[in-house]
């Protein structure tokens, strides 16, 4: 038996936003691990610089998170890029926050 493709034709394209956040979380999640590298070098007391570097990944990875809500507004596209930026990047910002707020009480 032949087996039939499925030829699909769609008007819809990848939401550039969407492309943008899921890059920002890639690249948050790099950052994080040489964050995370860097701090057990210097066993837990990397100091100021590391805490603003990851305070950047913060501000970072919620920039990302915006920029994926709003392409979820966009009509007609694929929601594969904007759903993945959405989801790491909400799991780097939660990391990240609870960190801080571990940081503050310990």
């Amino acid at each position: 038996m032949l087996k039939r493709r499925k030829v699909r034709f769609s008007d819809k394209k990848h939401s550039v936003r969407g492309i943008i956040s899921l890059l920002i979380s890639i690249i948050s999640i790099l950052l994080l691990g040489i964050l995370f590298y860097f701090s057990s070098l210097a066993k837990g007391e990397g100091g100021s610089l590391l805490g603003a570097i990851g305070l950047i990944l913060l501000i970072f990875s919620s920039a990302g998170f915006v920029l994926a809500i709003k392409a979820y507004k966009e009509k007609d596209i694929y929601y594969q890029a904007p759903i993945l930026g959405s989801i790491l990047n909400g799991v780097i910002f939660i990391v990240l926050f609870i960190l801080y707020i571990m940081g503050l009480f310990l």
